[in-house]
């Protein structure tokens, strides 16, 4: 490959990381840091009742948003038996929110106050009764009647396009709010032989603790009946809950069991409300946050620069989005529209949600490659998940920054991150993690290929005298593209040996009529035909998904081999 100056490398490496952002997590791993998450909580009383003014302001907020890399919208009263606007506000933020390539959650509140009307007003008994028998302005989850009507809610939104639904006030109310109605009384002293109003109310009490658990089992029922609606409706839905921070003072005081909710993946994304300005205590919480969903499900901490319980400033906020990433997050919510302001959004865009520049005469002459809008997303160094030092930077590229490159270093970009996962996933074995540094690679000649496996694995390059981890063989002879690879981890003295067997991806003489159309282009674009330029863009993008989601049979060849006989392979060639 022709260079074109010392930054091509780095561009190989970001159409690597971008091979990975366009394929879903579940395709990988979860060691792999996926696109990360940058949602914002709104509400749709934040936009005029006038549906043009409305329109409008929404799409001059959107494309504010879009330009910091935002990519999930939370919507709290958006559907139309939730706001008075006498128009479809949902189905106008899909249509602006999709033109952006944001991802839209209406938000719906089973444990909120609710107003007397529609079915609710012929129904008292949905309510939940006090202790001395008033009736509070909120409805029963342990009513399975309520349950049915809330589900009937999701049902409604699941009729638009929307990418998500998303649980708020999924909880009773706070010091344990719970219904003493008849019903709910009789239903639980059924099960323990006592009512919650025969027994003393404390925690001193066995019936009482029994009385708090079986209120949370009540809302986790609720959870799990709303996860199996949005999976029987067949749509590609995930289901998100807003929660208080700390998992195990939530389950006692509202009812709020979100530790066993992403154990039983009843949810996909989590986001606990961890508003504070004390970045120690922000940082805690993170980390319990992330132990205690252990990788089940997606953790979006909640960041407010504004709340009821903490006032913060754009320094404040962009430390706690770096705290969040070093901590495991898979992305943050902001809290809240009204109050993440042009100044927020400012700083954030010089800072942690920086973007390289697209607009680049370079990035400009090879944009016929891909066509897709721009994607932003993190990716820690190293590839194992609290594997790495914390303080590393985190690299964010956008996809017009990376797409504009030679392709067919996409796909040895794609190839090289396969490979690496191969040898990983087969060397870890029990392990929970490895840690980057600890491997030595040989590769037999593509070294645009290896170059990949070895950034990825963290070797050091071959040109590093004092520490080579990074051998290339010359003596191993193969047909055209077909590669070999030996990879070794030290700590646990296993190697493995992959064959990438690339001709069969599309055939020698295909991939050397596409670099003579990618040469060509490189010297004159206007010297290569539309229907050649289509062809390389197709085929790259189709071998691209063949490594990396299709896993085409018989591309790799692995076996492991004996430790000794990969450190005399070494030996040989020092």
């Amino acid at each position: 490959m022709r260079k074109k100056s010392k930054s091509v490398y780095a561009l190989m490496i970001g159409i690597l990381f971008l091979s990975i952002s366009i394929i879903p997590k579940t395709s990988f791993s979860q060691t792999v840091q996926q696109i990360e998450g940058r949602a914002v909580w709104l509400h749709s009383s934040m936009f005029e009742d006038e549906k043009e003014e409305a329109t409008q302001h929404l799409k001059e907020l959107l494309d504010k948003y879009a330009e910091a890399g935002i990519n999930n919208i939370f919507c709290f009263y958006a559907m139309k038996d939730q706001n008075q606007k006498g128009w479809d506000f949902l189905e106008i933020l899909l249509e602006k929110a999709h033109k952006k390539g944001m991802k839209v959650h209406p938000i719906i509140c089973p444990g909120q106050r609710v107003k007397f009307e529609d079915e609710i007003i012929n129904h008292p008994e949905w309510l939940i009764r006090s202790k001395n028998g008033e009736i509070v302005p909120n409805l029963n989850l342990a009513n399975p009647e309520v349950r049915e009507y809330l589900k009937e809610k999701v049902t409604e939104a699941l009729k638009y396009d929307i990418d998500g639904i998303h649980l708020d006030y999924i909880r009773f109310q706070i010091n344990q709010g719970f219904s003493y109605d008849k019903a709910t009384c009789e239903a639980f002293k059924k099960e323990f032989g006592s009512s919650p109003l025969e027994v003393h109310q404390d925690c001193g009490s066995i019936i009482w603790c029994e009385w708090i658990k079986w209120n949370a089992k009540q809302v986790t029922t609720l959870v799990r009946e709303i996860k199996e609606t949005v999976d029987k409706s067949g749509k590609d839905v995930v289901l998100g809950v807003d929660v208080f921070p700390d998992p195990e003072t939530a389950k006692v005081l509202i009812g709020q069991d979100w530790e066993l909710w992403a154990k039983e993946g009843l949810v996909d994304i989590i986001c606990p409300m961890q508003y504070t300005n004390d970045l120690d205590v922000f940082r805690r919480s993170v980390k319990r946050a992330v132990k205690a969903t252990n990788g089940k499900c997606l953790i979006y901490p909640g960041i407010a620069c504004h709340s009821s319980h903490n006032k913060n400033t754009p320094e404040g906020v962009i430390q706690e989005i770096i705290i969040a990433r070093e901590e495991g997050a898979d992305g943050v919510t902001f809290f809240s529209g009204t109050s993440l302001t042009d100044e927020f959004i400012d700083k954030l865009k010089l800072s942690v949600f920086k973007t390289t520049n697209s607009e680049s005469l370079w990035n400009k002459k090879y944009d016929f490659i891909y066509d897709f809008p721009p994607i932003f997303f993190h990716y820690h160094h190293g590839i194992f998940a609290g594997s790495y030092p914390p303080d590393q930077e985190t690299t964010e590229i956008s996809f017009n920054d990376v797409s504009c490159f030679l392709g067919h270093v996409c796909l040895c970009g794609a190839g090289g991150y396969r490979i690496s996962q191969i040898a990983t996933d087969l060397i870890r074995g029990t392990e929970n993690s490895l840690e980057r540094d600890e491997f030595t690679l040989i590769s037999s000649r593509d070294h645009t290929v290896s170059d990949v496996i070895a950034y990825v694995l963290g070797c050091s390059r071959r040109n590093d005298t004092e520490k080579n981890q990074y051998f290339i063989d010359e003596t191993i002879n193969a047909p055209q593209r077909v590669y070999h690879y030996y990879i070794g981890y030290h700590p646990l003295k296993k190697a493995v040996h992959i064959v990438y067997n690339k001709h069969l991806l599309i055939g020698n003489e295909q991939m050397d009529k596409l670099w003579k159309v990618e040469l060509a282009f490189d010297k004159d674009p206007d010297s290569v035909n539309q229907a050649d330029v289509k062809l390389y863009q197709d085929t790259m993008f189709d071998v691209v998904k063949q490594v990396l989601l299709d896993q085409k049979k018989g591309l790799f060849e692995v076996t492991p081999i004996e430790y000794d006989q990969f450190l005399s392979h070494i030996s040989s060639l020092q």
